[in-house]
């Protein structure tokens, strides 16, 4: 989803983590939900302002101060 690089490709990503199932009933996008509270965003997706294609800029600090999770506690996932 990195690769997102317009605004339109990233909702198509976000929708995609809410149509693709992990089992019957339930998506990609509950289960990265799950635990967190409501509002919080716990996955960047694209390149587009504020991210860009230089994860440790954008991505990671972002993730970081708003989820309040170390990096040494988180798990990445990249193409």
């Amino acid at each position: 989803a990195s690769s997102a690089d317009t605004p339109f490709a990233v909702k198509i990503a976000r929708k995609a983590l809410t149509m693709l199932e992990v089992v019957p009933g339930v998506t990609v996008r509950e289960v990265f939900s799950m635990g967190w509270e409501e509002g919080v965003e716990n996955m960047q997706i694209g390149r587009t302002p504020p991210l860009s294609s230089n994860k440790a800029e954008t991505h990671f600090p972002i993730l970081r101060e708003q989820t309040g999770v170390e990096y040494n506690q988180m798990i990445f996932f990249d193409e």
